[in-house]
């Protein structure tokens, strides 16, 4: 299976609501490429359609660590830390202090 086509296996799921055989598809994108922002993010996402915001934060600051310009990421890591009280983490998100995040590693 190539990169293409796992990865678009994978947003195919999570846009119908497949979010844990998202996670697996996106998975094996990140196994054939492991440098593949768009599916660190993208398996953040699906995490946190599960309700799995810790796990989707490791998602997001891995998906950081590689494009510290990623918009996106940076919201819905937001979102995922608002969701767990982690207000001081918030904070390090509106700075985009990556360091700061570095305590959920993947």
């Amino acid at each position: 299976m190539g990169i293409s086509y796992a990865y678009q296996i994978g947003a195919t799921q999570a846009n119908s609501v497949q979010s844990a055989d998202a996670i697996l598809a996106y998975q094996q994108a990140l196994d054939l490429k492991p440098n593949y922002v768009r599916a660190w993010a993208n398996m953040g996402i699906s995490y946190t359609k599960q309700g799995m915001y810790e796990e989707s934060i490791r998602y997001y600051v891995r998906a950081l660590a590689m494009n510290p310009k990623a918009d996106n990421a940076w919201q819905y890591l937001r979102t995922s830390l608002s969701c767990v009280s982690r207000n001081n983490m918030v904070e390090a998100c509106d700075s985009r202090n990556l360091e700061l995040l570095q305590e959920f590693p993947l």
